[in-house]
């Protein structure tokens, strides 16, 4: 899976966390609803014989899929919420090195 590089002209790491956790919530809600359409084989008894057994595996390649897009997007959040706090965690320590240049050369004037 190609990632994406967190970088200061491209999306910010928390937008594109915030962009994923909606993803991830709505791929939640639509395997939800989409398990709940699971055929029942009366509703296919007039059709032929294969009729339910071919909608059973057509729904289950559905929930499959959206299970695919789940795990892809949990990935990318994954990677990005590592990239997002590691830039943090470097951006914090450059602060305190600043602060202290700073109050060295305080010290010293």
């Amino acid at each position: 899976m190609q990632f994406p590089q967190l970088n200061m002209n491209g999306t910010s790491g928390s937008e594109l966390l915030d962009q994923l956790k909606g993803a991830l919530t709505a791929i939640r809600a639509a395997r939800e609803a989409v398990a709940k359409t699971i055929p029942h084989g009366r509703d296919y008894q007039t059709l032929n014989v294969e009729a339910y057994s071919t909608a059973r595996d057509e729904h289950y390649a559905r929930c499959r899929a959206l299970a695919a897009v789940q795990q892809d997007l949990e990935e990318l959040a994954g990677n990005v919420c590592e990239q997002h706090y590691a830039r943090q965690k470097r951006d914090r320590q450059v602060q305190l090195i600043y602060a202290a240049d700073v109050a060295e050369e305080t010290v010293v004037d």
